[in-house]
């Protein structure tokens, strides 16, 4: 969200609309990484991060859009929070160039975090697998609810000038 921070500090109408659509952007994103995180909390009622280890073993269509919306969260192209981010740093140049430095020490530490959760999520379980049902994958509703946010993400990453405009509208 300091992406918001930055599209509103550059007072224009570029990010302006950005700022919205960054929060239209988050509110999906969002809503489906902690619709991911409720599942696996309540088949494992732990918040241990540990415990998670090796999910794409145990689960893999539940690690896998974890870690879409991840690269979603994250604003890489072609998903929902690119264009919002881009068009914010776009704002800030038009209103000092200089700023944009400030935020580039902020991508490596973006970086960073994700080879974390990715390489956590690959490495091995520490759970015994013999009789275990405890990380079961996504069912038949979770899997449908994952993928509409999914497909809507896809949708307002692709046709960013639907929301931007109808925001000009009013």
């Amino acid at each position: 969200m300091n992406f918001l921070v930055i599209a509103l500090v550059s007072t224009g109408a570029l990010g302006f609309g950005s700022a919205i659509y960054t929060m239209i952007s988050h509110a999906i994103i969002s809503s489906a990484l902690f619709f991911l995180i409720g599942c696996l909390y309540r088949r494992g009622a732990s918040r241990s991060v540990l415990l998670f280890s090796g999910l794409a073993q145990t689960s893999p269509r539940l690690f896998f859009f974890f870690s879409l919306f991840l690269f979603a969260n994250a604003g890489l192209p072609l998903f929902a929070g690119f264009p919002g981010e881009f068009f914010a740093l776009v704002s800030l140049w038009q209103y000092d160039p200089s700023l944009v430095l400030l935020v580039i020490p902020g991508f490596f530490f973006l970086i960073f975090g994700m080879v974390r959760v990715i390489a956590l999520g690959c490495g091995t379980s520490v759970i015994p697998e013999t009789g275990s049902t405890f990380l079961v994958d996504l069912s038949g509703v979770e899997y449908s609810v994952v993928l509409l946010l999914l497909v809507w993400q896809f949708w307002l990453a692709l046709c960013p000038y639907c929301v931007v405009n109808s925001i000009f509208l009013f």
